[in-house]
């Protein structure tokens, strides 16, 4: 018969060594969470950034609405009139098409632009006739947690008729 050898006893950790896989874990997890932190702070930048662009989009949509709008008011005949007369037939059109499209686009519900409103002005020049069209709007306080996203927003189009 041969003789039992004993199983080895697995060593003890020396008692400078207890607890340290424990405090590996926990590093490891506050690494891990700063991250995650991060992540999320990314996501919720990127989402406010979208909203942002989106807004500004739906702007430029209504802006080239307004100007087509304008464009079809103003007969091609006044086009090839002297520049005072365009000037006034501009000056006559602008504002008016200015208060109806407002009241007909911009404070539709289906605009998506929050607050919204809208200027527009003749500008003629030596050379020609500009509309400025300033379209703003403010975004309500419950859709982003960030501050800076319920700041005035305005989009600005400065267009030459003639």
């Amino acid at each position: 018969m041969r003789p039992r050898h004993p199983r080895p006893r697995p060593l003890a950790p020396s008692r400078a060594q207890r607890g340290v896989m424990l405090l590996e874990v926990l590093i490891g997890l506050v690494i891990f969470m700063i991250g995650a932190l991060g992540l999320i702070g990314y996501v919720g930048r990127a989402t406010a950034d979208s909203t942002e662009a989106r807004l500004r989009a739906q702007a430029a949509l209504l802006s080239q609405q307004y100007f087509a709008r304008l464009d079809s008011m103003i007969s091609t005949s006044d086009r090839g009139a002297n520049l005072p007369a365009y000037t006034t037939a501009i000056s006559n059109v602008a504002p008016g098409l200015c208060a109806a499209w407002i009241s007909d686009t911009l404070h539709a519900a289906r605009t998506g632009l929050p607050n919204a409103t809208a200027t527009c002005d003749v500008v003629p020049t030596a050379e020609s006739v500009h509309v400025r069209l300033t379209i703003t709007w403010k975004a309500r306080a419950g859709d982003s947690t960030d501050p800076l996203a319920t700041r005035t927003h305005q989009f600005v189009t400065l267009r030459p008729i003639v």
